[in-house]
């Protein structure tokens, strides 16, 4: 064999390889749908998510579109040294003509599911929470990117636990449509989604209409998940690492992690003084759990406990608002109603 055949034949192989990548990668985050001319992306390598829809979805690097929904245009630090896994996804609804954002997620590939969703819920919004309902939909349609319908069928122990509540966008309909995708869902033990979980949600809805906007705030929101399962200690909370995570998919089902706990962090900012008020919440993902409030410091604190060994050196959720994590604006919402 002469050695330009060997080149060609190396060149070959080194193609064919690339391809399956490729291949495998479309495979493992892509279910169902094909992708059309009009898809924001194409995949490049194989760390592209393949997405059947046309939210922007920007790998490694963060996108200005992914800024507006975070507080002072600085999203959340610390959650990752290595981004390579890692998306930036600024989320749309299929076939919007307004090609409208609607929320920002950091998606892990490795998971298979999201670290976070940022969102906003502002003063001129908050009024109309409820506008619109799940039966104002009909039908529920989940988009499958990243999991599939077969992840969570037929078991019944997990719920496709929203990040973004539902309820929380239901200002309109594109709104409320947004939030019904798999990359803004994590595998949620169902006694905890309908249970205590639930019940912050409430609380944080309430501090939204009742106190955030008649202040001229606007409430930034982040939720998310972690690696630690918490705990009491001689009457102390503590948070322990407990990795790897489990899995959750049946056979050929795309797999996700299942995640330890899950979390809400939330700054209402008046844009004339800044943070007005603030408050941290955080629950294992367990059927009989008790949801803890704290302060925006110690959930920062146990977050940066659950990625030891791959994140930063520590963890900002509000990163360009220094007083999100003043004590002082801490809200407690243990005192607030579950309307």
């Amino acid at each position: 064999m002469t050695s330009l055949n060997i080149l060609n034949l190396v060149l070959f192989i080194l193609m064919t390889n690339t391809q399956a990548k490729l291949i495998n990668r479309k495979n493992e985050i892509k279910v169902g749908d094909e992708l059309d001319k009009n898809d924001a992306t194409v995949v490049q390598d194989e760390n592209q998510m393949v997405r059947p829809r046309r939210s922007l979805v920007s790998p490694k690097t963060i996108p200005g579109c992914y800024k507006q929904f975070v507080a002072g245009n600085q999203p959340p630090s610390g959650f990752r040294l290595d981004h390579t896994n890692i998306m930036y996804i600024c989320q749309q609804v299929p076939d919007d003509p307004t090609k409208t954002f609607f929320y920002s997620t950091m998606f892990d590939v490795g998971y298979g599911i999201p670290i976070y969703s940022a969102y906003v819920v502002s003063k001129a919004d908050a009024s109309k929470i409820g506008t619109i309902t799940r039966k104002d939909l009909g039908a529920e349609k989940w988009r499958q990117e990243a999991a599939s319908d077969l992840t969570y069928d037929p078991q019944k122990t997990y719920d496709k636990g929203h990040l973004l509540p539902a309820q929380t966008y239901s200002f309109t309909k594109p709104h409320i449509l947004s939030t019904f995708t798999y990359t803004n869902a994590v595998p949620q033990v169902s006694g905890f989604n309908t249970g205590q979980w639930r019940q912050y949600e409430n609380k944080i809805r309430e501090y939204a209409t009742s106190e955030c906007s008649p202040k001229g705030g606007d409430l930034y929101l982040i939720t998310g998940i972690s690696e630690v399962n918490l705990q009491q200690k001689a009457g102390k909370l503590e948070a322990i690492q407990k990795i790897p995570l489990q899995d959750l998919g049946a056979k050929t089902a795309p797999k996700v992690s299942i995640p330890r706990s899950m979390w809400t962090a939330g700054c209402c900012i008046v844009s004339s003084v800044g943070a007005v008020g603030s408050f941290a919440v955080i629950g294992n993902n367990l059927k009989t759990t008790k949801v803890e409030s704290l302060k925006m410091t110690e959930l920062q604190d146990f977050l940066l406990i659950g990625v030891h060994g791959f994140g930063g050196t520590d963890i900002k959720l509000f990163p360009a608002n220094p007083k999100c994590s003043d004590p002082v604006k801490n809200v407690n919402l243990n005192k607030r109603k579950a309307t």
